[in-house]
């Protein structure tokens, strides 16, 4: 996908998408996980503008919500969708 056809609506379905494709029994899914389903689906963060999946998603607290595991080593971070 180019950037200029990604609107925040279809960022937003994109997103969905992707975190729903790696929930766990949890409700959360892997950063890791997500980035790869966002990168099947054409979203490359790096040339929207973004180091980091953890900073775009928190480009999105409507949508997702985020936390990360600082009980292992390196920290896990996980996303979740927000109830609608």
């Amino acid at each position: 996908m180019e950037k200029a056809t990604l609107d925040r609506v279809t960022l937003e379905n994109v997103i969905k998408e992707s975190v729903t494709a790696c929930i766990d029994e949890s409700g959360w899914a892997n950063l890791a996980k997500i980035g790869f389903q966002l990168s099947k689906r054409g979203i490359n963060i790096k040339a929207l503008g973004y180091k980091k999946l953890w900073n775009f998603l928190k480009d999105f607290p409507e949508l997702v919500e985020l936390k990360s595991d600082e009980s292992i080593n390196p920290p896990v971070a996980y996303a979740k969708l927000n109830e609608a």
